[in-house]
């Protein structure tokens, strides 16, 4: 692998001959310093003149100056051609080792220089020394600084997380957070808070809570009270999980109806219209289990007046699928299941998600169908339980 050392060249501050040899003499520093294979010059018709002295600067030290071209930058303050100009010698080159000196030049091309080193995580160099009042590193006192650059990338890296986080991909979050940022303080909180909404994502509860009952976790105070209301609803799913509760089956509701918005936020609106059935079909589910302590995959046909046994055909233990289960709670008396019985709407929204590809069907659910769907279905959610909104929001996952 060659050592491909780019160079911006200036003229010196100033058009004396003494300052561009000044600066000659500094830039072939960095070039004795480097040892590069290859060097390419960026600057203008007249920093070519301070090429020739950096030419005559090897010569004088019996040395030769590597093989090298000169990229001639016709707007030493365009932005634009800087910019295009080192991409196109990056893409040339950028495979080999390359080292970015920035010493000389106007401001935009050692500015350009510095952010293509970043963007292209290439090592940068920068000549220092004695200046006079000019600004011109004086001949003879130079020292080459090699830039430690992790603390910009863990910036980035760590900005580049908070969106992946923020948007719901948390296993690409963790990739970054574990390969890419070196030595941020919070690293390991945010490793272990994004564990925690992972596996809180794939319905993995008992995990997601022991991550964020960590003091890594605990130490981010500006997330403090999110994660209060997020723990207390993890505990009561946890419960309702391990038989600790008389009901178990409400606690869920909100968790599918939050995580629908999360897959709709990403538009994933396939996989959240079939969150948001299995949610209807909770609906119906909590209110059988407490009012008659009984499970729609196995309906006892005694717990029921005999018009609704009649109706449903229960002549023996049977599964109720979700129309039936409204069904049973519209023949009981139940509003929800009288609302239910009267809603063409919602079995329009239904046949919409039975015809999605994720259920039986080949369409896709769209941004409006979904929005129908989940006003719908928190309706309906809102008629078991006044203080759902709240609840949701407590199944909501913080924003970093």
């Amino acid at each position: 692998m060659d050592r491909v050392l780019f160079m911006t060249v200036g003229t010196g501050t100033g058009t004396s001959e003494d300052r561009i040899r000044s600066l000659a003499h500094g830039l072939f520093q960095s070039i004795t310093n480097k040892r590069p294979d290859k060097i390419v010059f960026f600057g203008s018709e007249m920093s070519k003149k301070t090429v020739e002295y950096i030419k005559e600067e090897a010569e004088a030290q019996g040395k030769d100056l590597p093989e090298y071209k000169f990229i001639e930058i016709l707007d030493i303050d365009g932005v634009k051609e800087l910019f295009d100009k080192f991409e196109e010698q990056m893409k040339i080159y950028g495979d080999q080792e390359v080292i970015i000196d920035y010493t000389s030049g106007t401001k935009t091309m050692t500015s350009i220089a510095f952010v293509m080193g970043i963007l292209y995580r290439k090592e940068l160099s920068v000549i220092t020394g004695f200046r006079d009042r000019n600004g011109t590193v004086q001949s003879g006192t130079e020292s080459n600084i090699e830039q430690n650059t992790y603390q910009i990338y863990d910036k980035l890296n760590i900005r580049r997380f908070k969106e992946l986080f923020n948007h719901g991909r948390f296993e690409t979050a963790l990739q970054i957070l574990e390969n890419d940022v070196v030595n941020h303080e919070r690293k390991e909180a945010y490793i272990k808070l994004t564990r925690a909404y992972l596996h809180w994502d794939l319905f993995e509860h008992e995990e997601a809570l022991d991550y964020l009952n960590s003091d890594e976790v605990n130490s981010l105070e500006e997330l403090e009270d999110v994660i209060k209301r997020n723990k207390s609803i993890l505990g009561e799913i946890i419960s309702s999980r391990n038989g600790r509760r008389k009901y178990k089956y409400r606690p869920f509701l909100p968790d599918l109806l939050a995580n629908s918005r999360r897959r709709a936020s990403e538009g994933r609106y396939d996989d959240a219209a079939a969150r948001l059935y299995r949610a209807l079909e909770l609906i119906a589910q909590i209110l059988i289990e407490e009012e008659y302590g009984d499970e729609t995959d196995s309906i006892n046909p005694d717990k029921y007046a005999m018009s609704t046994r009649a109706a449903l055909k229960l002549d023996g233990k049977k599964h109720l699928a979700l129309k039936n289960a409204y069904r049973l709670l519209e023949c009981e008396g139940h509003d929800v299941g009288r609302a239910f019985g009267k809603d063409n709407e919602i079995l329009d929204l239904l046949r919409i998600r039975n015809h999605s590809i994720l259920a039986h069907g080949f369409e896709s659910v769209n941004g409006e169908q979904y929005e129908r769907f989940y006003d719908k279905v928190l309706e309906y959610a809102r008629m078991i339980d006044e203080r759902i909104d709240s609840k949701i929001d407590n199944a909501t996952f913080p924003r970093l």
